[in-house]
């Protein structure tokens, strides 16, 4: 009879503890809890700084330290699991809380859709303040961000953003980003400023040559999507003071895609093409470089030489012309820090180029001394009528 009792009331003891064991594992639960949430906040914070100092997002030798660690711990403390379920339970947490930071990211890209959209521009000279005043005109729904390096351009530029910036860092914030800083800097700036782009933004350039900002376009983080792009519109006056909202009006305008070009940043790179009025015209960035040095970077070399041949032969003398003269000669006002980055950035094909240009020079001088160049006059006409009338 006294087992019998006994055995009852250590069933009763094993019954009344049942609870407030379940309410210290549901307290350690609540715990645990609060510390991923904890632990969780510190990985995207370490996220982000990694994407400022622009270091890779997964560190492996991390990762087996911190396995090694809680192995060691659990051992030292006695721990009643064993090294296998460790290691098992920690290679999860840290799968998970990587995905955890990789979702943050996509997120984050994301919330420029639930708010009103931004546009950076980078650069606040001719192009840029074109940019923004179009934006303006034809596209107010965008609020504009601007940034220039330059104090001056900075302050020349307020009226036609909502916002000018003193870093860019705090322009690379923004759901699309122009870059329209002169073609030279436009790489270095890439290389410096890679981890500070907003995950998930548009990134369109508008260098007037391509290979080599594409090249470095393409070491952007992955969560960073560019487009290249260079329109084919300008002036031979430069500065935000020129600007003009018109300036790519039905003007072709160059797109190219990279490996950081998806889908989606193509459609957008398109439609804010049109949104200022021009043309979007896909070529590869090769494809450019070699058409480009011949349709504009060897018409200013021509236009230069020409000015230079005109004042060495006139001696001086005060020119008597007609409009042909004006037109071809107008590029020779061009801006050479422009044409300088041009020219390094295009060097083989702006060369080829000219020595193929100086061959045809040859060619129509021989023809000229012989007193017979119709063919050369047919077959030039023929192809410009060609073209333009397929314009």
């Amino acid at each position: 009879m006294r087992k019998k009792t006994s055995r009852s009331a250590t069933q009763r003891h094993s019954s009344d503890a049942l609870p407030k064991l379940r309410r210290e594992i549901d307290a350690l639960d609540a715990g645990l809890l609060r510390l991923l949430n904890r632990r969780a906040a510190l990985v995207a914070h370490i996220g982000h700084l990694k994407r400022l100092k622009g270091i890779k997002a997964r560190n492996k030798a991390r990762e087996q330290f911190i396995l090694d660690r809680v192995t060691r711990l659990n051992r030292v403390s006695g721990g009643l699991l064993p090294d296998a379920v460790i290691r098992s339970i920690w290679n999860h947490l840290i799968a998970n809380f990587r995905s955890f930071e990789h979702d943050l990211m996509i997120r984050q890209s994301q919330l420029g859709q639930e708010r009103k959209k931004t546009v950076s521009v980078i650069g606040l000279g001719l192009m840029g303040g074109s940019v923004a005043l179009a934006l303006r005109e034809f596209a107010p729904e965008f609020r504009r961000i601007g940034y220039d390096p330059d104090p001056r351009s900075r302050r020349s530029a307020r009226n036609l953003m909502h916002r000018v910036v003193r870093v860019p860092e705090e322009a690379l914030r923004s759901d699309f980003v122009v870059l329209a800083m002169p073609t030279g800097a436009i790489p270095e700036f890439l290389r410096k400023h890679r981890a500070q782009f907003r995950p998930g933004c548009v990134v369109l350039d508008l260098g007037s040559t391509k290979r080599e900002i594409c090249r470095e376009a393409e070491r952007l983080p992955k969560e960073v999507r560019f487009v290249g792009g260079h329109p084919l519109a300008g002036k031979a006056v430069s500065g935000s003071g020129n600007a003009d909202p018109r300036l790519f009006r039905q003007r072709p305008f160059v797109l190219v895609r990279t490996r950081r070009t998806d889908s989606r940043a193509w459609k957008e790179a398109r439609r804010f093409v049109e949104l200022l009025g021009a043309l979007p015209v896909e070529l590869g960035a090769a494809e450019h470089d070699r058409m480009l040095a011949v349709t504009s970077h060897l018409p200013q070399m021509l236009s230069t030489s020409l000015a230079l041949l005109a004042a060495k032969r006139l001696k001086g003398k005060r020119p008597i012309h007609g409009p042909a003269f004006l037109d071809l000669t107008r590029l020779a006002l061009s801006n050479y820090e422009m044409w300088r980055d041009i020219a390094r950035s295009n060097a083989e094909d702006i060369s080829k180029a000219i020595e193929a240009y100086a061959a045809e020079l040859f060619a129509l001088r021989r023809a000229i001394r012989s007193g017979e160049f119709r063919r050369q006059f047919a077959l030039a006409r023929k192809y410009r009528e060609r073209w333009q009338r397929a314009a």
